[in-house]
C-alpha cells in the first residue's frame, strides 16, 4: 500500500531486507521441519537428525540440490535405512548416502527423492550395506540407460525379480546385466 514514488533509496533497501528476512525464515523452518521428519522417521533425536541436516547444508556450492532438499528426501528414506542397516545412520554414512542419490538423479535427470527411494528401496531388497550404495547407483544408472528405461522403473524391476527369485537371486550387478540382455 506505499505509493511507488515514496519506495526510494533506503526505504526501496528496507523493502528488500525485511523481504530477504522473511525468506530466510521459511527456509530455516523448512530445514526445521525437515530435520524434525529425520528424527521422527530414524527413531533419533533432535540433535542427531539437526547435525544430519546441518551435514546436507554444509554440502552449499558442491552439488546441486540443496540441504533442505537433501533432507527432505533423506527424512522419507531414514527409517527404512535404519531398518536395513540395523542401527541409525551416522551423520557421515547420511550423508554418503545422499551423496550417492545424489549422483543418481542428476546422473539420470529425476528427482532427488525418486533417486533417494529407488536406491533406497534396491539397496534394501538386495541387502546391500550402505558402503555399496555408489555401486548400486552405478548399477541403476547404467541398467537405466541400457534399457531405456528410467531409474524407478528399473530400481522396480530388479527389487520385483530379486523378490521372486529368493536366495536364488544373483546380485545386483548380475541380475542388472540380465536385464540388459534381455532387453538386448
Amino acid at each position: 500500500g506505499v505509493p511507488a514514488s515514496l519506495l526510494t533509496g533506503p526505504a526501496v533497501l528496507g523493502v528488500g531486507l525485511a523481504a530477504a528476512g522473511a525468506i530466510a525464515i521459511k527456509m530455516a523452518m523448512d530445514m526445521q521441519s525437515a530435520d524434525a521428519t529425520i528424527a521422527t522417521s530414524a527413531g533419533i533425536s533432535t540433535k542427531a537428525a539437526t547435525d544430519i541436516g546441518n551435514a546436507f547444508l554444509g554440502t552449499a556450492g558442491t552439488t546441486e540440490f540443496s540441504g533442505q532438499a537433501m533432507a527432505t528426501a533423506f527424512g522419507t528414506v531414514a527409517g527404512q535405512l535404519k531398518s536395513a542397516n540395523g542401527a541409525a545412520l551416522t551423520t557421515k554414512q547420511s550423508l554418503d548416502f545422499v551423496t550417492a542419490s545424489g549422483t543418481l538423479a542428476t546422473a539420470s535427470g529425476v528427482s532427488l527423492g525418486t533417486a533417494t527411494s529407488t536406491l533406497a528401496a534396491t539397496m534394501q531388497a538386495f541387502q546391500i550395506p550402505l558402503k555399496g550404495a555408489s555401486d548400486a547407483t552405478n548399477v541403476l544408472f547404467n541398467v537405466s540407460n541400457a534399457t531405456g528405461q528410467g531409474v524407478d522403473t528399473v530400481g522396480a524391476s530388479l527389487d520385483k525379480l530379486r523378490a521372486k527369485l529368493g536366495d536364488a537371486a544373483p546380485p545386483l550387478s548380475q541380475l542388472g546385466a540380465f536385464m540388459v540382455d534381455l532387453t538386448n
